[in-house]
């Protein structure tokens, strides 16, 4: 299993993961969500006003340094891609993947304000001159969690030596809900012509970890091919089994997915489908969406093989709260 790292963005913290988290250590994996200097809750004005993009860069170095973490999986959304670069940059070679989730992708001698869109040099000045301090109140209209925030890691620029290029996995989620305001849109050009980078669009706001969880949670621990893909309806079976068949034969086993498929022998028979009325969240599959086909590649000995559901394009899986029973 992974361990991820995940640095939330501009004036949000670590609960803005709080969606994420737990799909992820159902998987298995080990999770640790930060909250960058200048954003915690007891954080006074004045360390507001002294914290820079190295202080935030220091904070994810210093967390891999004091967990002894190798190998790690670090994700940034938003204004944390500036930090997960220079953060991967000086981490000696221990980063293994890098996930911007519609988050800058920043070159050397850029910054967060070179970086952007002028629609957001406003919000950034506006959000200080509001202030009146080295600081950036949070835009009208968001979470009411989010804090102000330090000036300076807008302005300050990144200084890569090149390490980061050593990350074997690198890979930007564009957000295609917000098209008519996204500054990532020259951005996601770039780095599709980039061989080095894996790009993926989901149907969502900026706000993809609270608007589409699940879709965000397979994306970063599935295996993708190269390119550009599209991340819609590949809240599936099929979307994880493909690459790591041995973690959804453990969570079939579990119940973790409920979308009606039940964990059985193939003795080349359909899969059988059951009603459930369970109040978690269910995957609720219409009659006819999903065909089936066997899965037994790369099943270690003694291990049951599963039946994999794959929707048909335009079929969309929808998670939903309350009975969703699933006809056969």
């Amino acid at each position: 299993m992974a361990t991820f790292v995940l640095v939330p963005g501009a004036w949000n913290g670590s609960w803005s993961f709080e969606a994420v988290v737990p799909l992820l250590e159902r998987a298995g994996h080990t999770v640790h969500a930060l909250t960058l200097t200048g954003l915690r809750p007891d954080d006074e004005n004045a360390t507001i006003a002294s914290a820079n993009l190295d202080t935030h860069t220091d904070d994810v170095v210093r967390h891999l340094d004091r967990h002894r973490i190798t190998g790690a999986t670090l994700v940034g959304h938003s204004y944390a891609g500036m930090v997960i670069a220079a953060a991967a940059d000086r981490a000696d070679g221990r980063i293994s993947r890098l996930v911007h989730v519609d988050a800058y992708v920043p070159r050397d001698g850029d910054s967060c304000w070179s970086s952007t869109n002028e629609r957001f040099r406003e919000v950034f000045a506006a959000g200080a001159a509001a202030t009146g301090y080295a600081a950036v109140r949070p835009p009208d209209g968001g979470h009411t969690r989010r804090r102000p925030r330090p000036l300076a890691p807008f302005l300050q620029t990144i200084r890569l030596t090149g390490t980061l290029a050593q990350a074997p996995r690198r890979e930007f989620i564009y957000c295609t809900g917000w098209e008519d305001r996204t500054p990532f849109a020259e951005l996601r050009t770039r780095l599709r012509a980039d061989p080095e980078w894996q790009v993926h669009d989901l149907p969502s706001g900026h706000d993809a970890m609270h608007e589409a969880p699940e879709a965000v949670a397979v994306n970063r621990r599935s295996r993708s091919r190269r390119g550009s893909q599209s991340l819609a309806g590949q809240w599936s079976i099929s979307s994880v089994a493909e690459r790591e068949p041995e973690s959804i034969d453990r969570w079939a086993r579990q119940g973790i997915w409920r979308a009606g498929i039940k964990h059985r022998r193939l003795r080349g028979c359909r899969p059988r489908t059951r009603r459930t009325r369970r109040e978690s969240p269910t995957v609720s599959l219409s009659s006819g969406a999903y065909t089936q086909r066997s899965f037994v590649t790369a099943l270690p000995p003694g291990r049951v093989p599963i039946v994999e559901a794959r929707l048909r394009p335009g079929v969309s899986a929808c998670a939903q709260r309350g009975p969703s029973p699933v006809r056969p």
